[in-house]
């Protein structure tokens, strides 16, 4: 084994804490691609696993007690009763201060980790002491995806090269430093847990406290995209979800009716100019979609959810309500 005489695995204990709700296989998946880890470059830190499972009926408990008997680490089996995803992140967030660990892996419960996925996190994350470090998520699609979408990838975060990014990624694929977090005081956004957006204005806020960002190309996870994801109507719902809680970071120091016509103005010119380039190329492309209309897309939608944004509406993408 080659040590990094700069990593030291007494500063490095980690906790990899995975939300789940209701999908058994992909979770089985997870924890057998966390087994295979591998620490060639570092010496392995202490590394223990929280499952936080979101679903009332705990139907996630029976297979981790099962790896638990012979996992290479400590699990734990903890429930959230509140629905959405920032309940479980912080329940998982809280449990990782109180037993002293160092770092919070996140990852998904749709994801599998490469060998190399947590020691590439730490060994960027004491080479630069950001407060959080982001990795790289690979899209995993299945067959019968429209295969335009297969090979645009759009839902997948490619780093090509390490870097110091001034916008930060999201919690499927991130380490964080649990210092900056109790320096900062600052946990998932109760309000947005159905919504989505959470892990946005969760790092936003820690870059407001001071702490900077880093990405590691070397950190890889790869993401099952399942079919209903995997279609136009599922990628502009979340273009538009974002439209909304985009405003809602950006506006974080924000309050008043400066900010809603601002809301207004940003989202009527973005839904006009988008929806204008997205006609244009469909007629293009003899009325059917590919890439470049998208992309388009991409601005008509966004326009739409600060328009909604403005007018008070809402569309909890992790719940059953779409619109008030």
């Amino acid at each position: 084994m080659t040590i990094n005489s700069q990593v030291e695995a007494q500063n490095n204990a980690t906790l990899i804490g995975v939300a789940t709700f209701k999908r058994p296989k992909q979770l089985q998946e997870l924890l057998e691609s966390l087994e295979k880890l591998s620490w060639n470059k570092v010496e392995m830190p202490r590394v223990e696993i929280a499952i936080v499972d979101n679903d009332a009926d705990e139907s996630a408990r029976e297979l981790v007690e099962m790896f638990t008997k012979n996992s290479h680490y400590p699990i734990t089996y903890l429930t959230e009763s509140r629905r959405g995803v920032s309940h479980v992140r912080n329940t998982a967030l809280e449990f990782a201060l109180s037993h002293e660990f160092d770092f919070l892996a996140f990852i998904d419960d749709d994801e599998t980790a490469h060998t190399n996925w947590l020691e590439a996190l730490l060994i960027r994350q004491n080479e630069t002491k950001a407060g959080a470090v982001f990795g790289q998520v690979n899209s995993q699609y299945n067959t019968d995806a429209p295969d335009w979408i297969a090979a645009w990838r759009p839902h997948a975060h490619i780093i090509e090269t390490d870097g110091i990014p001034d916008k930060p990624g999201g919690t499927c694929n991130v380490l964080i430093d649990l210092q900056a977090v109790q320096n900062s005081n600052i946990r998932f956004d109760p309000k947005m847990s159905l919504t989505g957006g959470e892990d946005t204005l969760f790092f936003y806020e820690m870059q407001d406290a001071g702490y900077t960002f880093a990405s590691a190309a070397a950190a890889i996870v790869d993401e099952d995209i399942p079919s209903n994801r995997a279609q136009p109507n599922w990628i502009l719902k979340r273009w538009y979800r974002t439209g909304m809680t985009d405003l809602i970071i950006i506006n974080r120091h924000s309050i008043g009716p400066v900010v809603k016509l601002k809301a207004v103005l940003g989202g009527l010119v973005r839904l006009t100019i988008g929806s204008t380039a997205a006609l244009l190329f469909w007629i293009a492309n003899f009325g059917k979609l590919n890439k470049k209309t998208m992309e388009k897309l991409y601005t008509a939608y966004r326009g739409a959810g600060m328009l909604s944004f403005a007018f008070g509406r809402t569309y909890e993408e992790y719940g059953s309500k779409k619109s008030d």
